[in-house]
């Protein structure tokens, strides 16, 4: 569980550092003025160097966001849907124990679109009636 905190929490640092340094790129960007150079060319490289970075570090910062994705996103398949209420249960490969989901939780998928039998991937957290589902993904079949 230690362990699990720690790589949440470098994750949180690494995407606050990328963030602010995003923001700087951004903001060096935005300074940028072609009367300070003594020629467009310069000032088109100036440009050109600080999209670049930027673009970079929203790389990185998506790849963050990636690798925590990748490493915490357990899979189950759809037990129960009572789309009247707005939730169901999935039922976790790993644990074979029930997990609660609200509708809310749902990425690129409505409550409407998903069967009982489905595939879908989630992260967990505690709440107080036990484990709840969040970012729940439905697995596209190939």
């Amino acid at each position: 569980m230690k362990r699990h905190f720690k790589a949440k929490m470098q994750a949180a640092r690494q995407k606050k550092e990328l963030r602010h340094r995003i923001r700087a790129q951004e903001i060096i960007l935005a300074g940028l003025s072609s009367h300070d150079y003594s020629n467009q060319r310069t000032y088109e490289a100036a440009v050109r160097k600080a999209k670049n970075k930027l673009h970079r570090f929203s790389d990185e910062l998506a790849g963050v966001n990636n690798e925590r994705r990748t490493q915490t996103m357990p899979e189950g398949t759809i037990k129960t849907i009572m789309s009247d209420r707005g939730f169901g249960f999935i039922t976790s490969d790993e644990k074979k124990e029930d997990i609660f989901f609200h509708m809310s939780t749902l990425v690129d998928v409505q409550l409407e679109e998903l069967r009982a039998g489905d595939a879908v991937t989630y992260e967990v957290e505690q709440s107080e009636k036990g484990p709840r589902a969040t970012v729940v993904r439905k697995v596209e079949e190939e």
